[in-house]
């Protein structure tokens, strides 16, 4: 007789329990032990990663970008019948057709920057510059002035003031110098940066171009190694995830490309001078919510300061506060449909997250990651009060209202049967 057959199944299941619990009871003591070891040896673990893989997410994220003008060239293939039978032969031809529009768009984007910036400081007088300059300089002389001698008409030593003078301007030495570094920094990692762009774009089109094979064999691999329940949890997540990116991260930059040229156009029409960069920062910074209004304030104010159009300043504020109040509630949330409702309060504590923990990138991510732990947590919340046999909160039935009862006048006499 074999030894699986002695063996007494329920047992052997407590067995098995008691041997599980030990060893993770004994893990978990190791890690808190050594806990700074441990977490060091994860942080390793995760740059290492980041670093090695950063072409392939980034590669995934621009695939996952332009799979709509992919989807709509190949529609527009079947209309014109090219490769009908061939449904590689015609993938092949829309990523390249892709591929094309983004570097047409791109090209054309730095050019209409660098001849905007050149004819724009080809204007700028460098004796009026200079002027401001000296300008500006005795302005900040005459305020500390000021502010020395109505600080000692308080009892303020000079000294102290000298002291926190010199406090102020080590740290913007400091800063200085930070910067300078930052910058060298970047520039000994450029090679790292255009060798990490290759990769992206050979990864992006690897899977433009075998999307629909990766999609079968994980979702078979998935089937075989995990229960069908764990699926259809996966499943439905990548399908709540899909709905959260494609209605807020394409919406977003659908609205960055048509704020960015509607500022442009009408700064443009206004005479505000670089309208045109105006126009793409406060594009760019519309892809954070609440960040494009801010930049496109501060720099339609801060060009026309600088330049003393000052009617222009007013007429620039206006337009910005009239694209900037069109796009809020009209075009921003028809791009954005009814797939992303986060309230106000989670957006900023989201954003403040996201660029704590990622910078620029955190701030990009952080709406539909909020919004995607949002849909999580309520089908969460409907999971566990059906469970529990929770009845939903009815709202009240409206109330009819009676019907009008015939009031008889006083000293009215009875109609009769002729009369009626």
């Amino acid at each position: 007789m074999k030894l699986r057959d002695r063996m007494d199944p329920k047992y052997t299941r407590i067995s098995l329990y008691v041997i599980g619990t030990c060893a993770i009871i004994y893990l978990l003591g190791y890690i808190i032990r050594n806990l700074p070891t441990v977490s060091g040896a994860i942080a390793v673990a995760f740059r290492w990663c980041w670093r090695t893989f950063t072409p392939v997410f980034w590669g995934f994220v621009l695939a996952y970008l332009l799979f709509p003008v992919n989807t709509a060239f190949e529609r527009l293939e079947d209309r014109l019948h090219i490769f009908r039978k061939s449904p590689r032969r015609k993938r092949a031809l829309s990523v390249g057709l892709t591929a094309i529009l983004v570097v047409a768009i791109l090209v054309a984007l730095m050019s209409i920057i660098v001849s905007a910036f050149s004819r724009q400081l080809s204007v700028i007088d460098a004796e009026s510059f200079m002027n401001l300059v000296n300008m500006a300089t005795r302005s900040i002389n005459s305020f500390y002035t000021t502010a020395v001698k109505w600080l000692s008409q308080l009892n303020f030593e000079s000294k102290e003031i000298n002291d926190y003078v010199q406090n102020i301007g080590t740290v913007v030495a400091s800063l200085i110098t930070q910067w300078g570094q930052n910058a060298l920094a970047a520039l000994k990692n450029i090679p790292s940066f255009f060798s990490n762009l290759i990769f992206t774009i050979i990864f992006a089109v690897y899977f433009q171009l075998d999307h629909e094979g990766l999609r079968k064999y994980w979702g078979r691999a998935f089937r075989a190694l995990f229960p069908t329940r764990f699926n259809d949890g996966i499943r439905l997540f990548a399908k709540d995830a899909n709905r959260v990116c494609s209605g807020y991260i394409r919406g977003q930059f659908l609205d960055a490309i048509l704020m960015a040229i509607s500022i442009s156009i009408a700064l443009s029409l206004a005479g505000v001078r670089f309208s045109v960069l105006i126009g793409i920062f406060t594009g760019i910074g519309n892809l954070i919510p609440y960040v494009g209004p801010i930049v496109g304030y501060c720099s339609t104010i801060l060009i026309c300061l600088i330049n003393g159009d000052y009617l222009r300043l007013v007429i620039g504020v206006v337009i910005v506060f009239v694209i900037q109040t069109i796009d809020g509630n009209i075009v921003n949330p028809k791009l954005l449909s009814s797939n992303i409702e986060v309230h106000p309060m989670l957006v900023i504590i989201a954003l403040i997250i996201g660029s704590s923990t990622g910078g620029i990138v955190g701030m990009l991510a952080a709406v539909p990651i909020a919004a995607l732990l949002k849909i999580q947590f309520e089908r969460l919340v409907d999971y566990l009060m059906k469970k529990r046999g929770i009845a939903e909160p009815e709202k009240a039935p409206v109330q009819e209202s009676a019907p009008k009862r015939r009031i008889r006048v006083r000293g009215a006499m009875p109609k009769t049967k002729d009369e009626s």
